[in-house]
């Protein structure tokens, strides 16, 4: 994380990520979606930020987690196994807005 942090030329050298993205199907099914008025016509960084978020902080942040919370790994990984369902509920929720 701190690489992509500190040095996201490299990244950005080895992997046409703008190109991924935005020519990606689920970027057109986004753009659609606003479109039709099913979600918020809301910047898609929003998105991106609060997507990358959901499922990059808790790995990132997971020995902290894990000690305040007193899990073991196994309490842990079910944790993250129930946020992977309640994911889409809370991104569903948040273009709503």
């Amino acid at each position: 994380m701190s690489e992509i942090r500190n040095n996201p030329e490299e990244l950005l050298q080895k992997i046409d990520l703008k190109s991924v993205v935005f020519g990606s199907v689920f970027f057109e099914q986004y753009n659609e979606a606003i479109r039709l008025g099913k979600i918020k016509d809301h910047h898609f960084l929003h998105f991106m930020m609060n997507f990358m978020g959901l499922i990059a902080f808790p790995f990132i942040a997971k020995p902290l987690l894990k000690e305040i919370n007193g899990l073991n790994e196994v309490q842990y990984n079910e944790i993250v196994a129930e946020r992977k369902a309640l994911i889409p509920v809370w991104m569903d929720a948040m273009m709503a807005i």
